[in-house]
């Protein structure tokens, strides 16, 4: 009698039908919420994913302005030649003292130096450079004008110059530099000559 009844309960078929529809409905959900990412990223791709590469594209296009240089104007015809200097500096010849075919004095040799030699700022003839102008010594060979490198007793010089004239005398000392056909001095004491009168006058 009692296995007649379980076989045969409505009951017991009716929640049966429900447990296999519950379960039926969890497997359709589980597997449309791994199919939904899928979708999304082929719809909308991730913002986070899509910022990244624009920062790291203008990262690299920061740095590739960041490289480039300039062309030098004075270089238009060939963008990959370096800018030179003269080969030489225009010195008149009177300001040396030479005559008419006279030879002008050698350079002195690079990394010499000059100790205390009186001399007056002169610009060049080209009036690129301002030259150091040596006064002459007894019995001694002229010493060809020097380009007076830029510090700060360069300024000071210019700054005595341009408050007394052109014709106050320095004494100056400092190392000597041989480029380009051309003496360069980097003076390394300065102070300005006083040519006190004659006490027998």
């Amino acid at each position: 009698m009692t296995h007649q009844n379980r076989r045969h309960n409505p009951t017991s078929n009716w929640r049966s039908a429900a447990v296999a529809t519950l379960i039926a409905t969890a497997i359709v959900a589980a597997i449309g919420s791994l199919q939904t990412p899928a979708v999304f990223a082929q719809d909308e791709p991730a913002p986070d994913k899509v910022d990244a590469d624009n920062v790291v594209q203008r990262m690299l296009e920061k740095r590739e302005n960041s490289l480039r240089i300039a062309p030098d104007r004075d270089n238009d015809d060939n963008p990959n030649a370096v800018a030179m200097p003269a080969s030489s500096v225009d010195i008149d010849r009177t300001v040396l003292g030479l005559a008419p075919g006279e030879e002008a004095p050698p350079l002195l040799r690079d990394g010499s130096f000059i100790i205390g030699r009186r001399g007056h700022l002169r610009p060049s003839t080209d009036g690129a450079h301002l030259l150091f102008v040596f006064e002459a010594q007894d019995d001694q060979q002229p010493t060809l004008p020097m380009i007076l490198q830029p510090c700060a007793l360069r300024e000071d010089m210019e700054d005595y110059m341009s408050q007394r004239g052109n014709t106050i005398t320095f004494i100056i000392s400092g190392q000597v530099f041989a480029y380009r056909g051309a003496n360069y001095l980097l003076p390394t004491m300065m102070k300005i000559a006083i040519d006190r009168p004659n006490a027998a006058q």
